[in-house]
């Protein structure tokens, strides 16, 4: 036995290098397998997760493109509350047959035609960027359920994604009968000194519109805020989410409409909404301007001003351009409204969108 540990020994010795260039071979193939290993498990880790990302993101185009088509789906809804509210047609037929309170008459359309451009444009806004919001919402909760694993509860399923939108409702009916009477109401204070002689350049008719809307902003019980703050009140109702959750609650679904109302909540009570809310207002009467004054040196021609009594009817037919596809188009390409429904996705699916 001696003899076999002492062969061996010198054996070893005598092939020292020829051994440890054997054992260094072995290390690096070993740990070549193994860092081969963790790199495949990285790429792959990676892949999936890059995948996941590209899938998102076509989620949320397919949802952006969901959301602009409901919002101009519903632009007569919107168009018909208003004017069921701010009917100047039907004063304007009185005006035809040439009643005795004439003058009184003239003086309700004055008030009704500029209330209805800005409350157009106010109202317009808001429903853009409420269902952005609700769907962007409810967009990344069904993202996150086409992850699920087998078995497992959905956070939107069909049913619940029909009661949550139908909370648009409240908006279309209740709503506009709130964002029409603020506007109504800061329109008279404005105009009511006003005579229908009064001469007008566009410049003046267009400051008489930002008055207005500065108006409404003093008004509204949070006076003092931004117009698109103090609007956030006409959207949902505070107790909606109470309601629902009772009547949901025979349907056993009450747990998801109430967390998807509360998310919407939150976003709609957030500085972000409001600045975006603003920023929609901004750009639509921005065009708003630029299409009245159009209209209104299209009829001036080479004169500088208008009596107030021509303009009336200038700014009464202009209010059919607000609910257009055109008009909505601009407010819907908004970038800080994009940005917004980015920030939605990406918090409720859990996943990167940019």
């Amino acid at each position: 036995a001696r003899m076999v540990v002492s062969r061996v020994v010198r054996c070893m010795k005598r092939n020292k290098k020829k051994l440890l260039l054997l054992a260094a071979a072995a290390a690096a193939y070993i740990g070549g397998r193994y860092l081969m290993k963790r790199v495949s498990q990285i790429t792959d880790r990676k892949t999936v997760s890059q995948r996941q990302t590209w899938k998102l993101k076509e989620h949320f185009e397919s949802n952006r493109k969901t959301s602009n088509s409901t919002v101009i789906s519903l632009l007569p809804t919107l168009k018909d509350a208003l004017y069921a509210q701010l009917n100047a047609e039907a004063i304007t037929a009185e005006l035809r047959n040439r009643p005795s309170n004439k003058l009184s008459l003239w003086e309700n359309l004055k008030t009704i035609s500029f209330a209805r451009v800005v409350v157009g444009v106010v109202s317009c806004s808001m429903l853009v960027a409420y269902m952005r919001v609700q769907l962007s919402i409810l967009g990344a909760a069904m993202f996150r359920d086409l992850h699920r694993p087998p078995g497992e509860e959905l956070g939107a399923p069909p049913d619940v994604q029909k009661t949550f939108l139908s909370n648009v409702q409240y908006f279309l009916q209740d709503g506009v009968v709130g964002v029409a009477s603020c506007t109504k109401k800061a329109t008279e204070a404005v105009l009511a000194e006003l005579s229908l002689k009064h001469q007008m350049s566009s410049q003046d008719m267009v400051q008489l519109l930002t008055l207005v809307g500065s108006t409404m902003t003093a008004d509204t019980p949070s006076g003092g805020g931004s117009l698109g703050a103090c609007m956030v009140q006409y959207l949902t109702p505070r107790e909606s989410l109470l309601q629902l959750e009772g009547e949901e609650e025979e349907a056993g679904h009450s747990s998801c409409v109430a967390y998807l109302l509360a998310a919407t909540r939150d976003v709609l009570d957030s500085n972000d909404f409001a600045t975006v809310l603003d920023g929609l207002i901004i750009q639509g009467f921005a065009e708003l301007h630029k299409g009245l004054c159009d209209v209104y040196h299209s009829a001036a021609q080479a004169s500088s001003t208008l009596p107030l009594a021509k303009i009336i009817p200038l700014v009464t037919d202009h209010s059919q351009v607000l609910f257009s596809p055109t008009f909505i188009q601009v407010l819907l390409g908004n970038k800080g409204l994009q940005r917004l429904s980015e920030n939605i996705y990406e918090a409720f699916s859990e996943g990167t969108v940019l």
